[in-house]
């Protein structure tokens, strides 16, 4: 097991820098998510750090080594591809042992190794079985399988989890998690779906056009985003341009429709600002509140234990998005508060 560091690393195709100055590190045991949109850069790092595609520039250093230079084969990195890669013509026992055939192991080692790593799996028994005869998640544990098997100082997982069915999914994300935990391996994980990365991650990297955003451990993404672009990938439903404003030590921010919070002196220089608040922490108003915003129900959407309501106001064009335990639906006119306790402020790009 090692830790794996980037530093500076750029990749280029054509004109178009898919990796722009990309530095992060993921410590020896830990579990690293590189989440973002599609085009955000996270497969090709992936690549990069695999030996499936050389740097422009910057360096890889894997256990404080450079393997820049290095090809794929002696980086000593277990993958897992998207598409499992399996070999259609072999046996799970005889896909995962491919690796160590290629090093030469011994048959009883061989034996043993790949019996180890089924049980890790869950997947005792099903070693005569093909790849034809197994669901997606058995494929899926296959390919992780004959990763781990070679005990690879990284372990990169390039969305393993996309093909399978959202009840799979779920399950695979504990699977996966204890998999992890119980060989101890460095991991790499990419996806873009940022469940799956908070659920699974010790950090997350989050990407965007080529370039980190954001690193942090979830819960500090989840509650201090970074920036407008952050907060609203990780599901901060309201975004909404606001105005800034400071007199001495006091600050105000202004809304439409002449709305105004009071809040502390902290944050970005008065001016052009985006304040942002999750739907889940936008009051609906008692008879004794005070600051409301008057509003009307333009949809609803049950969720089953939640339901959300977009509500017109005049705080700006797009409606405000508010959930609250489900029960009876809301319809017609309601008032609700924005808790400045619970706002986000972003300078407006």
């Amino acid at each position: 097991m090692s830790e794996v560091e980037l530093n500076g690393v750029s990749k280029r195709y054509g004109s178009t820098w898919a990796l722009d100055n990309v530095t992060f590190r993921a410590g020896q045991g830990k579990f690293v998510s590189l989440l973002g949109p599609s085009g955000s850069g996270k497969t090709t790092a992936l690549r990069v750090i695999a030996g499936f595609e050389a740097p422009n520039g910057g360096d890889i250093r894997l256990g404080g080594v450079s393997v820049a230079q290095l090809p794929p084969w002696k980086r000593d990195i277990g993958v897992v591809f998207q598409s499992y890669a399996l070999f259609p013509f072999l046996t799970a026992f005889e896909n995962i042992a491919f690796g160590l055939k290629m090093r030469r192991r011994t048959k009883a080692d061989i034996r043993k190794r790949v019996g180890d790593v089924l049980d890790m799996v869950g997947l005792g028994g099903f070693e005569d079985r093909y790849p034809r005869q197994m669901s997606g998640g058995q494929r899926q544990r296959v390919a992780l399988a004959r990763a781990l098997v070679i005990e690879p100082r990284l372990l990169l997982l390039d969305e393993p989890l996309s093909n399978l069915d959202a009840k799979l999914r779920a399950e695979m994300r504990f699977e996966l998690k204890r998999i992890q935990r119980e060989s101890g391996v460095t991991t790499l994980f990419v996806t873009h779906d940022q469940q799956e990365a908070f659920s699974l991650s010790d950090e997350i990297v989050l990407m965007n056009v080529g370039a980190v955003q954001q690193i942090g451990a979830p819960w500090e993404i989840w509650r201090a985003p970074n920036s407008v672009f952050v907060a609203d990938f990780i599901g901060v439903d309201n975004l909404l341009p606001a105005t800034l404003e400071r007199d001495g030590a006091a600050a105000a921010i202004r809304l439409g429709g002449g709305y105004v919070i009071a809040t502390n002196g902290g944050g970005p220089e008065p001016g052009p600002i985006v304040v942002g608040i999750r739907a889940a922490d936008v009051r609906l108003a008692d008879d004794a509140a005070t600051d409301v915003v008057e509003g009307r129900i333009v949809d609803a959407d049950y969720r089953g234990d939640i339901s959300a309501y977009r509500i017109a106001t005049p705080l700006a064009e797009r409606p405000l998005t508010v959930t609250v335990p489900s029960g009876r639906p809301l319809e017609g006119s309601v008032r609700v508060v924005l808790p400045a306790d619970k706002l986000m402020v972003f300078p407006r790009g």
